[in-house]
């Protein structure tokens, strides 16, 4: 789709799709929902970006009133910004509600919206509409509410993501070469792949994998789109219930393959479930089918 003006112009996500088809028609609402469906490009500092300082929001003064800088896509992002980081659009909402700021979003280009400060404060009802789950548990954790929590993940899919077959490829090493340092591995075979496996149940299955600081592994899911993207980047991913991770967590067999379950990691609405906490839900499915399929005695 292109806009009045420019005729060379082309959207690169489907977000920016129904943000430039919001545009046409003037349909702000329908702007901001499609904004809230992919993680922005927030600009910030090299050093930032190393870790070796802490993050600030890259802002802008217009008429008054200071505007946090956003773009949608790396495609569109100027070329002349050193590091950025990404963020969904309510974990930024939330970020600066209580500063008065508003959002610019996509300066200077064809789907560009300067975001009032009034406009931002019109977004976070919307939260449990456009992004349910990720308002669920972003409350759960604001009010300390683990039950609240958990509850909300029970009737959920979260999205798992997925390594491309090269990557696959490159992260298996030769005989004797250390280690390589990835997010994930395949964690219970060292053999290349013919294709990415989306099975959760699958052995081959390549679960996307940490470690935290004692060695110990953690693997990532996340409860939306624009979370995922967030941290790991735009790739290829599954949606499967969490009560299926549950059962086919890899971890359950060795706790050297699957260890913890970090949700959302980097988030405001991010929690990790040791491998002992999965262990006991996992226990506690078994028992649920054993009782919803034990034959009723005859009266």
């Amino acid at each position: 789709m292109t806009l009045p003006g420019f005729a060379d112009w082309r959207p690169t996500t489907e977000a920016e799709e129904a943000m430039a088809a919001a545009v046409a028609t003037g349909d702000q609402l329908a702007y901001c929902k499609a904004l809230a469906e992919e993680a922005l490009y927030l600009p910030i500092t090299p050093a930032a970006a190393a870790a070796r300082e802490p993050v600030t929001l890259a802002t802008s003064q217009a008429g008054g009133v200071t505007y946090v800088l956003a773009w949608t896509s790396g495609a569109v992002l100027p070329p002349e910004i050193p590091a950025v980081r990404r963020a969904p659009l309510f974990e930024l909402v939330h970020s600066i509600a209580g500063l008065g700021w508003g959002i610019a979003v996509d300066p200077g280009l064809p789907l560009q919206a300067f975001l009032s400060p009034d406009a931002v404060r019109t977004l976070p009802p919307w939260e449990p509409e456009w992004a349910p789950l990720d308002d669920a548990l972003r409350r759960a954790v604001s009010a300390g509410d683990r039950d609240a929590y958990m509850g909300a993940l029970l009737d959920a899919h979260l999205l798992l993501p997925l390594p491309t077959e090269e990557e696959i490829a490159a992260a298996v090493p030769p005989p004797d070469a250390p280690d390589p340092d990835e997010y994930w591995t395949a964690v219970r075979t060292d053999r290349i792949l013919p294709s990415v496996s989306r099975d959760i149940t699958d052995p081959e299955f390549p679960w996307w994998r940490t470690e935290r600081v004692d060695g110990s592994p953690v693997i990532f899911a996340f409860s939306s789109q624009a979370q995922l993207q967030a941290e790991v980047g735009d790739r290829d991913w599954i949606a499967v219930r969490f009560v299926d991770i549950v059962v086919a967590w890899p971890g359950l067999e060795d706790t050297t393959l699957g260890g913890a379950l970090r949700i959302n990691p980097g988030g405001a609405n991010g929690v990790e479930l040791p491998a002992e906490a999965l262990a006991a839900m996992y226990e506690l499915v078994l028992a649920a089918l054993h009782e919803k399929n034990r034959p009723r005695e005859e009266s």
